[in-house]
């Protein structure tokens, strides 16, 4: 065990230890907040509380599930011509007005259960609509957005921004059930280089073996 020094022990800034060592090795910057779903930072209410956690405490990047969402009204029903992207560019603009970067969940997103405060009952939220029904439909929506942003934002700029590309272990959104997996990172990663060589890319955020049976 380690013995904690009074330096170790101040809650003045946060502190990392490397478990083999006894000394300092560096002090962690806030990177990123999780502001949920995209369509929530239209209202003024969310954009206020980002930019107090942002002012606050020098946020990097904000992360947010869903741009492609129905009530965002980008297209209708599962056309990929003539996108509009006049909502996502209110959010993009505000994201960029305070300073930080997108960090996107891809593709899609089902709702999470929640409990019923007087019950305790889980209930389910209103289910999100499915978005993505085939991986040609999503490489060409994912495409023309990341040229859209490119065009408004400059390449310098959306190149330093973050990519998840998310597993849905559920099964519940349109992409988990029309997509394996392995063909929708690859799809997701195929575009997302293309455009943009230095993004930073990640994966469905878990070990593939868990939950299988042996």
């Amino acid at each position: 065990e380690k013995e904690q020094t009074g330096e170790q022990r101040s809650t003045d800034s946060l502190r990392v230890f490397d478990v083999n060592q006894t000394h300092i090795v560096k002090d962690p910057h806030l990177k990123c907040i999780n502001a949920g779903m995209a369509v929530d930072l239209l209202e003024a209410k969310v954009q206020k509380q980002i930019r107090f956690a942002v002012e606050e405490l020098h946020f990097q990047y904000i992360r947010i599930s869903n741009i492609f969402a129905r009530e965002l009204k980008i297209r209708p029903e599962h056309e990929c011509d003539n996108l509009n992207f006049d909502k996502l560019d209110e959010i993009f603009d505000f994201l960029s007005d305070i300073g930080v970067y997108p960090f996107l969940e891809l593709p899609e997103k089902q709702k999470k259960y929640v409990l019923d405060i007087g019950t305790g009952e889980r209930i389910r939220e209103k289910e999100t609509e499915d978005v993505i029904l085939s991986g040609e439909e999503w490489e060409q929506l994912l495409e023309q957005f990341l040229w859209h942003m490119i065009e408004r934002y400059t390449l310098g700029t959306v190149d330093r921004w973050m990519f998840e590309i998310a597993e849905d272990i559920g099964m519940q959104t349109g992409a988990a059930k029309n997509i394996p997996y392995e063909e929708l990172y690859q799809i997701s990663y195929t575009s997302i280089r293309r455009y943009l060589p230095n993004a930073k890319i990640g994966g469905c955020g878990r070990n593939r073996m868990m939950g299988e049976e042996e």
